[in-house]
């Protein structure tokens, strides 16, 4: 219980989350920060600047503000991680996912054994056909747009055109 205490008070949403962000900036990487804090930081500065001047210019201080988020996420990117697998944990996460069919490899999501060279082959069709599905999904929700879309899109929001 000390340990959530200790937690809840580091996450105080009071001040930006200000106890959280010191603590951050002592943490020598690789470290998985929270990413809600950044979310909330990045909506903070689109609800709260305009996207224009009063004399109709681009506020590019808005823009600048943003990109400084986006640069602190992406340093936290920049390492790599040695996370070693674990496979209850693992089976878990690809059932919830449903990244496997019928369930999870063992018909239930439960903790099988075996994990011999035929089980692996196994496992990593379904993996593959389960980030295939993800990327169906996704672009879905987000079709791939050409270069010259994508230039002409941002240009206009940027209000360039």
């Amino acid at each position: 219980m000390a340990q959530f205490g200790a937690c809840e008070v580091t996450l105080d949403s009071k001040r930006n989350f200000n106890k959280y962000r010191m603590m951050l900036a002592s943490v020598v990487p690789p470290c998985v920060p929270f990413i809600g804090v950044f979310l909330s930081t990045l909506q903070f500065i689109q609800d709260g600047n305009r996207d224009t001047l009063s004399d109709g210019l681009i506020n590019f201080k808005k823009r600048q503000m943003a990109s400084e988020v986006i640069s602190d996420i992406k340093r936290w990117q920049a390492h790599s991680y040695n996370l070693q697998s674990v496979p209850v944990i693992r089976e878990y996460l690809e059932d919830r996912l449903g990244l496997g069919f019928g369930g999870g490899l063992n018909g239930g999501g439960g903790s099988g054994g075996g994990g011999g060279w035929v089980r692996e082959s196994e496992r990593e069709r379904e993996m593959r056909m389960g980030i295939d599905r993800f990327w169906e999904m996704s672009l879905e929700r987000e079709p791939r747009e050409r270069e010259d879309e994508k230039m002409a899109r941002l240009l206009q929001e940027s209000g360039f055109l």
